[in-house]
C-alpha cells in the first residue's frame, strides 16, 4: 500500500480482496496493521474475517478476531459466538472454548446448553477438572444449566467417580432435578469402590429433597455402610427402605 493511501477504506478494500481469494491470514495481518495505526476496522470487516476463518477450519484465528472485534466495541449476533465456540469444540480446543464461554457470560450473550455441556465434557476429558467445575458454577450462577445427566454419565464412563459425586452433589444443592437412574449409578459405583460415606452423602441430599423413594441402590448402600463400620448411617438407610409390600405396590 503506497504512502498516502493508508486509510481505513483502503485497508478494508484489501482485506475484502484477501477474503475473496481465501487468503484470510493476509487479511488478518492487515487488520493488525490497522489497529496499530489506531484505525478501527468496521463491523463488516470483522465478520468477513471470522466467517472466513471458520470456513477454512481456523477457529483459533476466528476466536482471536472475535476478541479484537469486541475490543473495538462491536457486538456481533449470538450466532457468531455459537459458531466460533462450535468450531473450537470440534477441534478439541478446551481452554479456548472455556475462555469463550466466560467471555459470552461477561458480555451477556445467551448460552447454548449443548455447547456449554460439550465445553465442560471437553474440559474433563482434557484433565482440566478444576476449570470444568469453575465453568459449571459460573453457568449456574448466571442462570444457565448444562445437561447434567449427559455430563455425569460421561464422567462416570471415564472412571472419575469422585468427580461425578461432586458434580451430582453440586447439582442437588442447586435444586436441579437429576434422573433417578443417574443417582443410582453414582451411588452404586461409590459403594463398589468402598466410598460409602460419599455415597451416603448423596443419598442424604436426595432424602432432603424427597427424591429418594425410587432409588434401587439402597440395599447395596446399607451393606457398604455396615461393612465400613458406619452403623448409624446404615440404620438411617434401613428406616427409609421400602418394605416388601411397598415394593410390590410400586
Amino acid at each position: 500500500m503506497k504512502k498516502g493511501t493508508q486509510d481505513p477504506p483502503s485497508y478494508k478494500t484489501l482485506i475484502i480482496g484477501h477474503c475473496k481469494e481465501g487468503t484470510f491470514e493476509a487479511g488478518y495481518k492487515l487488520l493488525h496493521f490497522m489497529l496499530r495505526r489506531d484505525y478501527v476496522p468496521d463491523f463488516e470487516t470483522y465478520v468477513l474475517l471470522i466467517n472466513g476463518f471458520l470456513q477454512k477450519g481456523e477457529p483459533i484465528l476466528a476466536y482471536r478476531t472475535l476478541e479484537r472485534m469486541l475490543k473495538s466495541s462491536y457486538l456481533p449476533k449470538t450466532s457468531v459466538f455459537h459458531s466460533v465456540l462450535s468450531e473450537l469444540l470440534k477441534n478439541d480446543f478446551a481452554s479456548e472454548s472455556a475462555s469463550l464461554v466466560v467471555l459470552m457470560i461477561d458480555r451477556k450473550i445467551r448460552q447454548d446448553i449443548n455447547l456449554s455441556t460439550h465445553t465442560v465434557r471437553l474440559l474433563f476429558g482434557s484433565e482440566l477438572r478444576i476449570k470444568a467445575f469453575q465453568i459449571v458454577e459460573l453457568l449456574y450462577d448466571n442462570g444457565y444449566v448444562v445437561d447434567m445427566e449427559e455430563l455425569i454419565g460421561f464422567i462416570c464412563q471415564n472412571g472419575k467417580l469422585l468427580d461425578a459425586q461432586k458434580m451430582l452433589s453440586f447439582c442437588l444443592e442447586k435444586g436441579h432435578n437429576v434422573d433417578i437412574n443417574v443417582c443410582n449409578v453414582v451411588i452404586e459405583a461409590l459403594c463398589k469402590m468402598k466410598r460409602p460415606l460419599e455415597a451416603f452423602g448423596l443419598y442424604y441430599k436426595l432424602v432432603e429433597k424427597g427424591n429418594h423413594q425410587q432409588l434401587s441402590c439402597l440395599e447395596g448402600l446399607r451393606t457398604a455402610l455396615e461393612a465400613g463400620g458406619r452403623s448409624e448411617e446404615a440404620k438411617f438407610v434401613s428406616k427409609r427402605m421400602p418394605n416388601e409390600r411397598q415394593l410390590t405396590d410400586l
